[in-house]
């Protein structure tokens, strides 16, 4: 009985350091957190980094034109006074569920809209995504550049799971901004299994249609993948532990 004892204790430890070794190699760690993500983000012309305050005495100046602000839904909308957009950074910056980056142009460092992430734990952690450009600098590729690059950096956040776009349904620069967003953050997530979905919605308080984009992760492959291989190993060893015993 003593040898057969022995026999178990070897195999479970053997057992132990083959998952060990698996999980190692799978990918242990949880990632950054979406509180963390401070570092700054550098595309092929842009620049995103933290709000400054004389990047905030330059936004709030476009945030004073309502060709930039008629389809925001929420905060940023259309101030009367700079004092009231200032005020509006202020109170965003002390937001603790909140990411708000400057996008500024590489080659001159001047500051051209913004682009952010609101986390909401109280949705199994939606983190959704608003972005605004002065009007001198729409139409040139500049949103597509910063938001692909931001979300994705937002997405593959520990505590993000899943993305949410929300936009008018009339302005239709940004419903197919929305979806090249989404498919940039699909593509180069190959790691995850993920949700994606689209539709048309009508909210309370909210004038005409919203079109919402949402992206989920449902479960991350190697998670999947590290699981099938636990349960081959429990199945072999419970098998073997029966031949042993039995005898």
């Amino acid at each position: 009985m003593r040898k057969k004892f022995n026999i178990f204790i070897s195999m479970l430890c053997f057992s132990i350091l083959c998952c060990s070794f698996i999980y190692c190699f799978a990918g242990s760690s949880e990632g950054y957190k979406f509180n963390d993500i401070s570092e700054e983000i550098t595309t092929e012309r842009l620049i995103l980094t933290s709000i400054n305050d004389e990047d905030i005495d330059i936004l709030a100046d476009y945030l004073l034109d309502y060709d930039v602000t008629k389809y925001l839904e929420f905060e940023p909308i259309s101030y009367k006074t700079k004092e009231e957009a200032i005020n509006y950074f202020k109170k965003s910056s002390e937001s603790g569920n909140a990411i708000e980056y400057t996008i500024k142009l590489k080659d001159t460092k001047l500051p051209i809209g913004t682009v952010s992430a609101m986390l909401y734990s109280d949705y199994n952690n939606l983190a959704e995504l608003g972005y605004w450009l002065g009007k001198d600098f729409q139409g040139q590729g500049y949103a597509s550049e910063a938001c692909c690059s931001f979300s994705n950096k937002v997405f593959n956040s520990a505590d993000v799971n899943s993305l949410y776009i929300a936009c008018s349904a009339v302005n239709q620069s940004s419903v197919n901004l929305s979806k090249k967003i989404m498919d940039y953050v699909e593509e180069n997530n190959p790691s995850f299994e993920l949700q994606k979905s689209d539709e048309i919605k009508t909210y309370d308080g909210i004038d005409g249609e919203v079109h919402v984009f949402t992206l989920k992760k449902s479960e991350a492959k190697s998670s999947s993948w590290l699981k099938n291989i636990w349960n081959n190993i429990s199945s072999f060893f419970s098998k073997i532990f029966l031949f042993v015993f039995k005898k």
